[in-house]
């Protein structure tokens, strides 16, 4: 899970290198994206909490497997419910950069939104209502062992790389 969390957090780089905003007012309320481009730097702004949120997941989980104690688990409900949350705002965005993408990138950042709503989401709704590290555990191997999450997690690497390829070509001089 380390590995996919760094691809996460490079390809958020990758993008947030060729992000722009709309304002300079952080109070500002965003407006909707109009372009690809402008749909993408949304997601990329949209990106790093989702990764950190998923880190501190896989960072609590790794915590909580020398042995778990409540605090432990309090923490790994914390951590689930800042990873929703996260990762279906970054799903969103990635959605609407889809309805905004040319063709061929359309189906690669609804590869990504998969990812992020299917597996990655999943994984904090464990964590969120998880009993035990055990039962987190088990509830965990189920989810890898759908098809089409275990799908959505081996395509995400090379989706990424895509829409990565595919944001710089389009947007590289926005």
């Amino acid at each position: 899970m380390k590995s996919v969390l760094a691809l996460a957090a490079a390809s958020v780089l990758l993008l947030s290198a060729c992000a722009s905003s709309g304002t300079t007012d952080p109070s500002a309320a965003p407006e909707p994206a109009t372009n690809f481009c402008d749909a993408m730097a949304a997601a990329a702004a949209a990106a790093p909490p989702a990764v950190d949120a998923l880190d501190t997941l896989f960072t609590t989980v790794d915590a909580m497997s020398a042995g778990s104690t409540d605090v432990d688990l309090e923490n790994l409900h914390a951590a689930g419910t800042e990873t929703v949350s996260t990762a279906t705002a970054y799903a969103a965005t990635l959605d609407d950069a889809a309805a905004l993408a040319p063709p061929e990138t359309a189906a690669n950042l609804e590869t990504l939104s998969g990812y992020w709503t299917l597996y990655v989401t999943g994984l904090g709704q464990i964590a969120e209502t998880a009993t035990s590290y055990g039962s987190m555990i088990d509830q965990n191997a189920a989810l890898e062992s759908n098809e089409e999450a275990s799908a959505l997690v081996t395509e995400q690497p090379a989706a990424q790389q895509r829409v990565n390829d595919s944001y710089i070509a389009e947007c590289a001089n926005s």
